[in-house]
């Protein structure tokens, strides 16, 4: 029953906005990637490679582990909600949420390899780009986090 009230265009805006920003970091580190072409770093800079990869690291697991732990405590409050229309609305703002603080992990990561030319770092943004792959939405995955199945 609940799968017919999830509607098509409210699957569709939510997977438009989720290609959005999953295309925006694909495009990005390309261009950077094209954008850069092989140049190196000055081995003189090597002390700002490793601040910036310590900051990486922070970054990507912080944007990874606070994106899922916003995300999970608005599905609690959203679970408690009687108002079907208001529970879509929330789910939709948690998702965003929870990619955004993603992607701004994978655009620094993306920014420190234009600045360092270190292909750790876009590692980092394939790391990101994978799981926004994984955690994309989808019918199954709206109607299990809101408890609309049972």
């Amino acid at each position: 029953m609940f799968t017919q009230i999830i509607s098509k265009q409210y699957l569709r805006t939510l997977m438009i906005i989720h290609g959005a920003l999953t295309v925006g970091q694909l495009l990005f580190a390309g261009v950077t990637l094209i954008a850069k072409n092989g140049s190196e770093m000055n081995p003189a800079e090597s002390d700002i490679n490793n601040m910036l990869l310590v900051m990486a690291v922070l970054m990507v697991s912080g944007g990874i582990a606070m994106g899922t732990f916003l995300f999970k405590r608005k599905l609690l409050a959203i679970q408690s909600s009687n108002n079907l229309v208001d529970k879509l609305n929330d789910y939709s703002t948690a998702l965003i949420i929870r990619f955004a603080l993603m992607e701004a992990a994978s655009l620094f990561t993306i920014v420190c390899y234009l600045l360092t030319s270190n292909y750790i770092f876009i590692g980092f943004a394939v790391i990101i780009v994978v799981t926004f792959i994984v955690l994309r939405p989808t019918r199954a995955n709206v109607l299990r986090d809101l408890e609309l199945g049972a």
